[in-house]
This record gives structure tokens, C-alpha cells and sequence, in this order.
């Protein structure tokens, strides 16, 4: 039987950033070659582990489906498939775009009969996207 190293064919939507609604199902598919077949293996760059995730593997495809993503599901994934002809790695950037968290260190700067002036720093989760403004209301 002819070896042939394994290849990855990832999507050229693949190789942008992929930018998914926090709840909803990310699905990365990703087709894949090589003889004997390839031993699959998905990671998080980061080391985090893929306990939430579902990994389907057949000898032509990848599938990795995370469910009601987080915040936390952010990050660079990392595709790694192997046989005895060799190795080759990929990876998939996920970002999730989900709500900001609460604006950090809020302080009254001064009082006045008519105003209020307040200082804060931005919130240490930005929501997957740059805060463009923040609505201030009084109860």
C-alpha cells in the first residue's frame, strides 16, 4: 500500500478568524488526508482542556463541535493529524462574541446640585469587540 503523509485542507473560511454568537454551536469541519489514516488530535493552544467539546473523526474528515460556546471558548485551536509518513498542525482562531463584563473601578469623581461626575476604566472582558461607548443611566 502507498503511504502518503497526512494533509489538512483547511476551508478558506477556516483561515480567518472565526466570530460565533456566545450560545450558539461552533462547528469546525475540517477535511483531512493521508495513509495509513491519520491519528486526529485537537487542542487549545493554550493548554485548556476540550471537555466541553465533541470530536468526530472519520479517514477523510475532522469535526470539532463545542455547544453553547462562552466567552471562554475564545481562542486559537490547534489541529494536529499524524500517521507513520509524518505530521502536520493547523489552527483556527475563535473568537466569541458575548456581552462586556461590568466597567472596572468606578468612582465619583464630584457632586453638584445639578451633575455627577464619575470615572471608571474599561471592564476586563471586552465581549469579543472593541467598546465603542456606555450608556450611563440614574435610578
Amino acid at each position: 500500500e502507498r503511504m502518503l503523509p497526512p494533509e489538512i485542507e483547511l476551508d478558506a473560511e477556516l483561515r480567518k478568524v472565526i466570530s460565533i454568537r456566545a450560545c450558539c454551536t461552533l462547528r469546525l469541519f475540517v477535511p483531512i488526508k493521508g495513509r495509513p489514516v491519520p491519528e486526529v488530535k485537537w487542542a487549545r493552544e493554550d493548554g485548556e482542556p476540550l471537555d466541553r467539546a465533541t470530536i468526530e473523526s472519520t479517514s477523510s474528515y475532522t469535526l470539532l463541535i463545542i455547544e453553547n460556546v462562552n466567552r471562554f471558548d475564545s481562542g486559537k485551536y490547534m489541529l494536529t493529524v499524524e500517521n507513520s509518513s509524518g505530521s502536520k498542525t493547523a489552527f483556527v482562531n475563535v473568537r466569541v462574541l458575548d456581552s462586556p463584563g461590568a466597567p472596572q473601578q468606578l468612582r465619583i469623581k464630584e457632586i453638584t446640585k445639578e451633575s455627577v461626575t464619575i470615572t471608571w476604566e474599561p471592564p476586563l472582558i471586552d465581549g469579543g469587540s472593541k467598546i465603542k461607548n456606555y450608556i450611563v443611566e440614574k435610578r
